[in-house]
């Protein structure tokens, strides 16, 4: 074990090494989500202060640790499996899962000797928990939107640079005696009165062009 830990970061004597064990960590930490290197069963050979600050550990505590270990169990069994996959496929994934709340985005990648035997897995993980909570509202709020649209009394449709309405609510296709998916490949001046259809067609072109608010 002594002979392992020596070849980890964050350990070993003063001098040319040592510095270059330094820089390497001080690299590693400058990276701004969690990193850390094991070997194939889970042993942790590098590790930045992110992770460690994750995990309520210290850099020099978690080298030589079982990452496997140190995770809670239903984390550590399913992101194992994801380990195994790349070992014996030697192709990098990526995958989500959740942690004390919080949503990880982790990938892992082979590190490869010069054989293209995989020796390591370098991983990193990136906490996407505020980018989905983000999604949920905006997910919650096109929902209401989509049911106020479709409750709507009025038609109400949204049109594309051509004129045609890429969404359509009941009332207009009622309206006009049209499906939303023939309204959607029909410009609008053709279910237009034909006195109003050029008018009509400017006055359109003006409001998309940004020359008008409304018309």
């Amino acid at each position: 074990m002594r002979r392992r830990r020596d070849n980890m970061l964050g350990t070993g004597d003063s001098g040319p090494a040592s510095n270059r064990q330094e820089a390497i960590q001080a690299f590693i930490n400058a990276i701004t989500e969690s990193a850390l290197l094991i070997e194939p069963d889970g042993t942790v050979l590098a590790v930045n202060e992110v992770t460690a600050r994750r995990l309520d550990q210290t850099v020099d505590g978690l080298l030589g640790q079982n990452i496997y270990d140190i995770i809670p169990p239903e984390v550590a069994s399913f992101r194992k499996e994801q380990a195994e996959q790349v070992l014996g496929s030697g192709e990098p994934t990526q995958f989500e899962d959740r942690r004390m709340g919080r949503v990880i985005l982790n990938s892992i990648y082979p590190v490869v000797d010069a054989d293209g035997v995989v020796t390591q897995l370098a991983i990193f993980g990136y906490d996407i928990t505020e980018q989905k909570e983000v999604e949920a509202r905006l997910e919650e709020s096109e929902q209401k939107l989509r049911s106020i649209i479709n409750h709507a009394p009025v038609g109400i449709a949204l049109v594309d640079e051509a004129g045609r309405p890429e969404l359509s609510n009941p009332a207009l296709q009622e309206m006009l005696g049209y499906s939303a998916e023939e309204l959607s490949e029909t410009p609008f001046v053709e279910f237009t009165h034909p006195d109003d259809a050029e008018k009509d067609e400017a006055l359109y072109r003006e409001l998309y062009e940004g020359k008008r608010d409304a018309y």
